[in-house]
């Protein structure tokens, strides 16, 4: 059977440990690639020694090539060249931030955001530091800030609030925070799936059960019966969840062979037949 969806520290913590790739388009050059944009800087901070702008480029381009040392000592050269100071406390954030160095990061994002109350990526950089820090409280109110500020939210910012809000026991924020975000970006599974879950932990059958017929396109008839029958058997209502696992049973043993046989059938196959036999004591006792 496909568990219900669990908030537990290690999952919080893998998906608060996503870096900040959409705030910062280097993450995704190559090393060789940073190699040399590295050298190209040098090259020009040599002719123009007195260009902070320059010193925070390769300090930016330095963390993604995690020397980190050497990222802070440029950041800290341009501080000295007058660069502006809400930039320069930005980039000493993303730094910190990426070495895993959580307090130092709150203290950088807060430097920031004490000259500029509306940088979203500042507020980001906060929120995930003080997530890892176990201060998810905190970390729900800059979540929420980001999210206000930020003209194109990614759906990861709203799940990260979700998570920090279930882990603090408010399921129904959580699940309120999701909806906001699926009014704002359209239906999506990576927040819808979550919301249903949610709703389910929280008791919330109903809702689940009309926010998974919201979601039927995103799934093979087969599994999407095997989830209502699973939402079902849980609300209480053992005959019907014993007709969608049945009925998608049958579908899954009329497959080819060679899909029949394949491990996501197997693993389908297996999660219908243990429903069916969750079904059958329930439906005895009635």
């Amino acid at each position: 059977m496909r568990p219900a969806f669990q908030i537990t520290r290690p999952l919080l913590l893998t998906i608060l440990a996503a870096g900040l790739s959409h705030l910062a388009p280097l993450r995704a050059v190559a090393h060789g690639d940073l190699d040399a944009r590295i050298e190209t800087l040098t090259r020009q901070i040599e002719q123009e020694p007195r260009n902070a702008n320059l010193r925070l480029q390769r300090a930016d381009t330095l963390r993604h090539h995690r020397e980190f040392p050497a990222a802070l000592a440029d950041v800290t050269e341009a501080e000295k060249l007058q660069a502006e100071q809400p930039a320069v406390d930005l980039q000493r954030a993303r730094i910190w931030f990426d070495a895993e160095q959580f307090p130092q990061a709150v203290r950088a994002a807060s430097a920031c955001l004490t000259r500029a109350v509306t940088n979203a990526e500042a507020l980001v950089i906060r929120a995930r530091s003080r997530a890892r820090l176990g201060q998810l409280a905190e970390a729900v109110k800059d979540f929420s800030s980001a999210l206000a500020h930020a003209s194109a939210p990614l759906p990861d910012l709203y799940l990260e609030r979700a998570e920090c809000q279930a882990a603090l026991g408010r399921l129904a924020d959580a699940v309120r925070g999701l909806d906001e975000g699926l009014t704002r970006l359209g239906q999506s599974p990576s927040l819808a799936f979550p919301a249903m879950d949610y709703e389910r932990r929280q008791g919330a059958f109903t809702a689940a059960l009309a926010r998974l017929e919201q979601a039927r396109p995103f799934y093979d008839r087969e599994s999407f019966l095997a989830l209502r029958g699973e939402i079902l058997l849980q609300a209480g209502r053992p005959a019907e969840a014993a007709r969608d696992f049945q009925t998608a049973l049958d579908s899954v043993e009329k497959f080819s062979p060679a899909r029949r046989e394949s491990p996501p059938a197997q693993e389908l196959a297996t999660r219908l037949r243990d429903g069916l036999k969750r079904t059958t004591p329930t439906l005895e006792t009635k």
